[in-house]
């Protein structure tokens, strides 16, 4: 697409002149603290005069500036100049001479006979330059920012300080001082200014200060590129951690292709075009409020308690249950919602899964397995005596979370999204089908009398599933496919919310297009193609 010059700008630069400033106060001290006190400098970078009391709203809210006691270009301008041809850098800067030619309009290379150096020469002649205009996107639109906010006259003599409140100075209880470092370039620009306190210069005379101008410009391109590159840099910092498209407890996913081996259509455990197949920890982590609760309502409240600082635990050497002490560290690791996150967010490492859950170097429970019969022992004393102990072994933490939520992991609906929602489809609802390892098995499981059926209980030795499965007729719509695309997995909580898409899938309205036509269809490009071509194949055969 070729820029035009509509197209070019949607935002303009701050440019602050003095009649812009006359309601802002200057920042004009180094210091940060008063002499021989602990108050901020009245006239400082942490000023309570300028910026307001700590921890005001004011603080967080009013602008200074420093005055630069002389005119320059806007760092972005500056940069598009020096972007544009190396010897405009040169010049301003005086490590080149150059005489302005009038024929072709432009620096051309010269020496110190014939020509002339530095900022001042450079900005007396830059109005008149005529670009070299070649057929590069980037650099018509470098010209078109210096034709725009490049002359003279857009040249300004105030820079902004952000709100002190936005990179307060603090000290910590060892006393050591910590602040943003936007700070020190601040300083650093106060400290360059500062050198022509009290000069006044003939216009004609600017020449002379051309090392303080060009020292003063390449700190504001310093404190440009500082908060450009928390918005736009290779970390993007203000973009990723507060302008990012978050939700609380969603989940980012690779698509892998759904893996629907369905031995009998009239059983209840098939997947099917309603249900994105999702990984076991992915889930608990999109629904870590839930799973925290339901941890501590089957398994967390029987061996711990905040009344009590000792746990019926499980000898790891001797298989039986004691009363043991439990520091007070361990046991916020289970009873502390911090604690009990940071044990979900270990089982993002595939090894600590299949490893036993342990306290203080206990077993927290076992698993009594014999065949597909399983029941989940809290205290050894109480074990049937027909249970024979040598099928005892320590429950992991894979099974404890699947045991957590299996009552619940059919009940929450989930929004899947690819990002950017360009169409119908970008965003669509689904129910939820876990899928814990690849293969999986059916297990009578016994906890404390009660025996519930459990459909796809975890192969320990088997591979996990670590991704997301959309149904193939939401493959096209979405726009992905299976090269490493990346969607949001975000489950709704709410009865309202579970009833609204309930209601939605049961309409003939959301499958069928305006104009008729299947809003989701498995029907894809590829899926064309390898039909296509296994029929060709296939007539060849028989041929």
């Amino acid at each position: 697409m070729r820029l035009n010059e509509r197209s070019l700008f949607n935002l303009d630069l701050l440019i602050l002149k003095d009649e812009n400033v006359k309601h802002l106060k200057p920042v004009t001290a180094l210091n940060i603290l008063e002499s021989s006190s602990k108050n901020f400098e009245s006239k400082g970078l942490y000023s309570t005069e300028i910026f307001g009391p700590i921890g005001s709203k004011l603080r967080n809210d009013s602008f200074a500036y420093i005055k630069l006691k002389t005119n320059v270009l806007h760092p972005l301008i500056y940069k598009h100049y020096c972007k544009l041809k190396m010897l405009y850098k040169d010049i301003m800067s005086g490590k080149k001479y150059a005489r302005f030619d009038n024929e072709i309009k432009d620096f051309v290379l010269s020496n110190i006979s014939d020509g002339d150096t530095g900022y001042a020469f450079f900005v007396n002649n830059m109005d008149n330059i005529k670009f070299d205009n070649r057929d590069s996107e980037q650099r018509k639109f470098r010209i078109a920012m210096v034709k725009k906010y490049g002359k003279k006259e857009d040249m300004f003599g105030n820079w902004a300080v952000m709100p002190a409140g936005m990179r307060d100075y603090s000290v910590d209880e060892a006393g050591k001082p910590s602040k943003d470092e936007v700070n020190d370039l601040y300083v650093k620009l106060l400290g360059v200014t500062n050198i022509l306190l009290n000069t006044k210069l003939d216009p004609d005379m600017e020449f002379t200060i051309d090392t303080v101008k060009i020292s003063i410009q390449n700190v504001l391109l310093e404190i440009f590129e500082h908060f450009r590159t928390l918005l736009d840099g290779k970390n993007k910092f203000i973009q990723g951690k507060w302008a990012k498209r978050g939700v609380s407890h969603g989940t980012r996913n690779v698509l892998t292709p759904p893996l629907n081996n369905i031995k009998d259509l009239d059983s209840s455990n098939n997947i099917t075009l309603e249900h994105t197949v999702v990984g076991l920890y992915q889930y608990i982590r999109a629904i870590t409020p839930i799973t925290m609760n339901r941890l501590h309502t089957i398994f967390i409240n029987r061996i711990l308690t905040q009344t009590t600082t000792q746990a019926s635990l499980i000898n790891p050497k001797t298989m039986k249950s004691e009363l043991v002490e439990i520091p007070v560290k361990k046991r916020d690791e289970w009873l502390s919602l911090e604690g009990l996150d940071d044990v979900i967010g270990k089982l993002e490492q595939e090894a600590i899964r299949k490893e036993p859950v342990m306290l203080n170097g206990y077993y927290m429970a076992l698993i009594h397995e014999k065949d597909n019969e399983l029941m989940v022992v809290f205290n050894t004393d109480h074990i049937p005596e027909d249970y024979d102990t040598k099928y005892l072994r320590p429950i992991t933490y894979i099974e404890m979370m699947y045991i957590a939520i299996y009552d619940i992991k059919d009940k929450y609906p989930a929004c899947v999204t690819r990002f950017p929602v360009i169409n119908l489809g970008s965003i669509f609802p689904s129910k939820v089908f876990v899928k814990v390892t690849n293969n999986s098995r059916t297990v009578n499981m016994s906890i404390l009398g009660q025996v519930t059926k459990m459909l796809n209980y975890p192969i320990l030795d088997d591979t996990f599933f670590n991704s997301l499965a959309v149904p193939s007729c939401y493959l096209a719509v979405l726009g992905g496919d299976y090269d490493g695309d990346v969607v949001s997995f975000n489950v709704l909580y709410s009865e309202e919310s579970i009833k609204e898409i309930e209601d939605i899938v049961k309409q003939k309205s959301y499958y069928i297009k305006p104009d008729g036509e299947l809003a989701f269809s498995p029907v894809t490009k590829t899926l064309t193609y390898v039909v296509k071509t296994m029929a060709d194949k296939q007539v060849k055969i028989y041929e």
